[in-house]
């Protein structure tokens, strides 16, 4: 009985050893790569145009990122709303005819 509760023991140090390596690891990841949007940011104080350009776009994709996510915040259900626009630009695309004619056979008229 003993062994068994050391042997569990055991199991339960190594999961929890393999998750804080990945949580570091994941940790690690996420500090290099906001390292990185930093010195990107880097190229706003650089008076080049090439420099300047680069800037613009990396404000532009934040501005972007912050727009969608408060998009994605403010509604109750995003994938709803995505099929619905699929298929609002579909039958707009095929025309009220086609879709007619769509519904008809669907209904088996």
């Amino acid at each position: 009985m003993k062994l068994q509760s050391e042997r569990n023991l055991a199991l339960a140090l190594a999961k929890a050893l393999r998750e804080i390596q990945a949580t570091n690891m994941s940790t690690i990841e996420n500090l290099k790569l906001g390292t990185q949007r930093l010195i990107n940011y880097g190229s706003c104080l650089i008076p080049d145009d090439y420099y300047r350009n680069a800037c613009r776009e990396l404000i532009n994709e934040d501005r972007r990122l912050t727009l969608a996510l408060a998009e994605i915040y403010n509604r109750n259900d995003v994938a709803l709303d995505m099929v619905e626009i699929y298929f609002r630009k579909t039958l707009k695309i095929l025309g009220e005819k086609k879709v007619a004619i769509s519904l008809s056979f669907l209904k088996g008229n």
